[in-house]
């Protein structure tokens, strides 16, 4: 019952649906089943999703964006360390510079 009712909801939900909010996803399983549940005498006690996964790559694309602007932010916050770091010792060999070249 649980399958059916799991298979019936999935169909009319997006993946990134069923991924962001999974606590809702299951809750309306749960909800869903319920009654057949109990026209036979049983009670769903607990009902939760650990795990959703695809035989394809569309759970893994889904996050690729933001992988990729998180590994864009950190290659620029690299790359402007690096600026600066440049700088700072551009500027200390610029004062020793001017520091060697004054009169005693």
């Amino acid at each position: 019952m649980l399958a059916g009712a799991l298979r019936s909801i999935v169909g009319g939900l997006t993946v990134e649906q069923i991924i962001r909010d999974r606590a809702a996803f299951a809750q309306r399983v749960a909800d869903e089943s319920e009654n057949s549940l109990t026209g036979q005498g049983l009670i769903l006690d607990t009902f939760q999703i650990q795990d959703v996964t695809d035989d394809g790559t569309c759970l893994a694309d889904l996050g690729r964006p933001g992988s990729a602007r998180i590994s864009q932010t950190a290659r620029i916050a690299e790359a402007n360390a690096r600026q600066g770091a440049e700088q700072a010792s551009t500027a200390a060999e610029q004062e020793i510079a001017i520091a060697q070249r004054a009169p005693p």
